[in-house]
């Protein structure tokens, strides 16, 4: 799901004729940990919401691709890079917001 959320979905709507069809991405505020293997860009499902100053994204749970119930409720996918071991709370972390075309 997040595959095609993040790759298919943009080709698609290219290819449907929307000019800018990837989505918005902002830089926020980690609330909670997230764990890590190095090596691979990973996709975290979570709600962020924006408060006072800045988006604040919040993982959604368990982040196996087995498990949909981590995609109710979210709104967003935290960013973590190939090279991240790991990230902390409190962390700025890149986000990809999700919209309707």
């Amino acid at each position: 799901m997040v595959a095609f959320d993040v790759f298919v979905r943009p080709a698609l709507l290219k290819m449907s004729g929307v000019n800018d069809p990837v989505l918005s991405t902002v830089t926020g505020v980690l609330e909670g940990d997230v764990s890590h293997k190095k090596g691979r860009r990973e996709f975290i499902r979570a709600v962020t919401l924006w408060s006072e100053d800045s988006y604040r994204a919040t993982p959604t749970g368990d982040q196996g691709s087995a498990r949909m119930s981590s995609m109710l409720g979210a709104n967003s996918y935290i960013v973590v890079p190939e090279d991240c071991g790991g990230m902390s709370s409190g962390e700025t972390v890149s986000i990809l917001l999700w919209e309707c075309w």
